[in-house]
């Protein structure tokens, strides 16, 4: 069975409150950490694989690896094992409080900068401790399109072993995305070649900049550095401002950086309007990115037998249109299946909180603040109801061919749209995810978080809108009806 894995903010269940973060910071910016955990290590850290984003308040069992599958870390566990001595995130929602104090005090002396988009960034400078203000950079990123965000997620850390960390995420930077939610997490490790600093900085840097799509930029055994490379140029380029000087030393150390073991590709999207008369100029980014990948690693015959199933979790829906076919049976599904077009509907299942699914979670009606799914959107698109399952299955089978952890929600501004009788790709949106082919991996290291197979929506479930107040449903553990009413109450 194929699989199509995106952001995965789903809730989880439970009623306990999730414990205070691993440090207090003063209002100078000092930080008490208190870390009653064992050690973490670079061991820790799966080499291009997944991790799971540590549940604070669901204790050590279920965090800890279970066969295979990885143990959970936190945001201070994962930046603890890496001991970076300079950092760089990219983000959509950013508390630089918050992630200060997942660095211990001798690691915040390094550089560490934050990146967002254009209106995020006052908020962001005016929330960074006068403390930190030598070693923190903050800079912001230009949106052309309405409807547009940065909301890639990325972290990069340069460590004192001579390595360079990868971390691409489904996660905000704030406290509640990585301590009470679902949330997971891809890391990759390179190692740099710092006697060859030159040569190779500009070897990597000119092959990118002479191949549009980057998918012959280079031997295919750095393809996922160049494929990170090219993402970054096309993403703050010279003409976004402050934004580009800060990328460009880290485009320069990843081509720096050997991640000859790495098999994975990046799938991104990059706000612009991409034309077919350029040669490989429309898959460079969104849904046709990804399929062009997927009819390189697998042919039409794997594609045709074994690719039947299509499975995507998010924690956003965005306006799909007033039918199926307009777009997410049509263009998105076909890129699903790496081209194969005329696809049954059927193979398309679609993962969503349902209403009971977000009143009993950890954070109860509060958690849906995360899930912006708007009725006035539901109310226009109900057909979607179709393809909706729960992530909780009767019971578990299925495996992966493939999987794709992005930043990308479900909406044409992720993922791109097809205009002028499809020979032009349009995005609004800045998003990041890494694609993994079972043949490239351990299959069981491809593991979802949900069961298979899906057990679709009863006729009586109802997916959660943010804006709707659930007056003829039991409250939840706090004795809200909806997300708006526990924003109303927790902003006073």
């Amino acid at each position: 069975m194929k699989r199509q894995f995106v952001e995965e903010k789903c809730v989880d269940n439970g009623n306990t409150p999730p414990t205070a973060p691993e440090g207090k910071m003063s209002k100078s910016g000092d930080v008490d950490v208190q870390n009653t955990l064992a050690e973490p290590n670079s061991s820790d850290l799966m080499d291009g694989g997944v991790h799971l984003v540590k549940v604070e308040c669901l204790g050590t069992e279920a965090n800890n690896s279970k066969g295979n599958v990885p143990r959970a870390l936190s945001l201070f566990e994962l930046i603890r094992a890496i001991r970076p001595i300079a950092s760089i995130h990219f983000n959509y929602c950013i508390d630089p409080q918050w992630v200060l104090r997942q660095y211990s005090r001798r690691l915040r002396e390094c550089p560490i900068a934050f990146v967002v988009g254009h209106q995020q960034l006052q908020a962001l400078r005016a929330a960074v401790p006068s403390a930190f203000a030598a070693s923190v950079r903050c800079a912001g990123v230009p949106m052309p399109f309405a409807y547009g965000t940065h909301h890639a997620k990325l972290s990069l850390f340069e460590a004192n072993d001579r390595a360079l960390h990868v971390v691409i995420s489904t996660a905000n930077l704030v406290e509640e995305d990585w301590t009470a939610k679902t949330q997971a997490f891809y890391h990759a490790r390179g190692k740099l070649d710092t006697d060859g600093v030159e040569s190779g900085a500009g070897t990597a840097s000119t092959s990118v900049a002479n191949d549009a799509d980057a998918n012959t930029s280079s031997a295919p055994h750095q393809r996922f550095r160049d494929d990170l490379v090219a993402y970054l140029r096309a993403a703050y380029p010279a003409g976004a401002g402050g934004v580009h000087q800060m990328v460009q030393f880290w485009v320069d150390r990843i081509g720096q950086a050997d991640f000859s073991h790495i098999p994975d590709r990046i799938v991104a999207s990059v706000p612009g309007r991409y034309q077919k008369s350029a040669v490989g100029a429309m898959c460079r980014f969104g849904h046709l990115r990804l399929r062009q990948l997927l009819s390189e690693a697998f042919s039409a015959e794997e594609r045709g037998r074994h690719h039947k199933t299509f499975v995507g979790q998010f924690s956003s829906i965005g306006s799909l249109g007033a039918r199926p076919e307009a777009w997410l049976c049509d263009e998105f599904l076909t890129s699903l299946s790496g081209g194969k077009s005329m696809l049954s509907a059927s193979a398309l299942k679609l993962i969503y909180p349902t209403v009971e699914n977000v009143r009993d979670s950890l954070e109860g009606y509060a958690a849906g603040l995360s899930l912006p799914y708007s009725s006035q959107t539901h109310r226009k698109q109900p057909y979607l109801k179709q393809f909706l399952h729960h992530y909780v299955a009767l019971d578990s089978a299925g495996q992966c061919q493939w999987l794709l952890l992005t930043s990308a929600n479900l909406s044409h501004s992720a993922w791109g749209k097809l205009e002028k009788g499809c020979t032009q790709m349009f995005v609004r949106s800045f998003e990041l995810g890494v694609l993994m082919c079972a043949k490239d991996h351990q299959r069981s290291a491809l593991f979802p978080p949900f069961d298979l197979p899906l057990t679709k929506y009863a006729a009586d479930d109802e997916p959660f809108v943010v804006d709707m107040l659930y007056t003829t449903k039991p409250t939840d553990a706090n004795g809200f009806r909806g997300a708006m009413d526990a924003r109303t109450a927790l902003t006073g």
